[in-house]
């Protein structure tokens, strides 16, 4: 009797096994697909802030020079913090909703160029209107090539 007692011992902990490699497998395949839907959301949202606010619905901006001070400027919207920068190079301002991952995919760049380029000591406090110097290599879809 110990030994079919024994037996059924050593078989639960492997089925069990299994079936909590199976449940993370099903977990993975879930979060990755949230993942997917909230990229494809956040695009949409960006998407649609820009024709709010007037702006071009098809992609990213891009700005090359000095940014235009005849450009209208909102009186309730906070100025980025960053110090003034005339940059020579492609640049983008940030909209509401965007995140350095999302901009660095737009631009087929990466999140720690932009950092590194916009002197960034924290991702997370990206502001609208907030513009970002972009790597002479950036590219867009919104941008012909020529």
């Amino acid at each position: 009797m110990a030994l079919s007692f024994s037996a059924f011992a050593q078989d639960a902990p492997t089925a069990a096994t299994e079936s909590t490699e199976a449940q993370l497998a099903a977990l993975r395949e879930t979060v990755e697909k949230q993942n997917q839907r909230i990229e494809a959301l956040t695009r949409e949202v960006i998407r649609l802030s820009r024709i709010i606010e007037g702006g071009s619905a098809s992609g990213p901006s891009v700005q090359t020079g000095p940014a235009s001070s005849a450009s209208p400027s909102r009186s309730s919207a906070t100025p980025p913090k960053a110090a003034p920068v005339q940059p020579s190079g492609p640049t983008h301002t940030v909209s509401k909703g965007e995140t350095l991952t999302i901009i660095a995919k737009s631009y087929n760049t990466s999140v720690e160029e932009l950092v590194k380029l916009n002197n960034i000591k924290d991702e997370r406090l990206l502001q609208i209107g907030q513009v970002l110097i972009l790597p002479e290599s950036a590219t867009s879809e919104a941008t012909p090539e020529s």
